[in-house]
């Protein structure tokens, strides 16, 4: 079984996850609806850096088009 603890929103989350030995972290991104576990993409791009390599990340968005989520595709 795999593991994914969502809603990461600082370093200090995602270190959490690692050391729980969480195999997958989720942030989420791209709000449409209000909604206290999201972060913008600085704070994601953050995370992202802290984690390559610790843990896999997964981007989670309430963005339905493709290219809405073009301005993530650099994390």
């Amino acid at each position: 079984m795999l593991v994914k603890i969502c809603a990461n929103k600082s370093v200090v989350d995602a270190k959490m996850c690692i050391d729980a030995g969480a195999d997958f972290i989720g942030i989420l991104v791209g709000q449409k609806h209000k909604s206290v576990d999201f972060v913008d993409k600085y704070v994601a791009k953050e995370i992202v850096d802290f984690s390559k390599g610790k843990i896999k990340t997964v981007l989670v968005t309430h963005l339905k088009t493709p290219m809405r989520l073009l301005i993530y595709r650099n994390l």
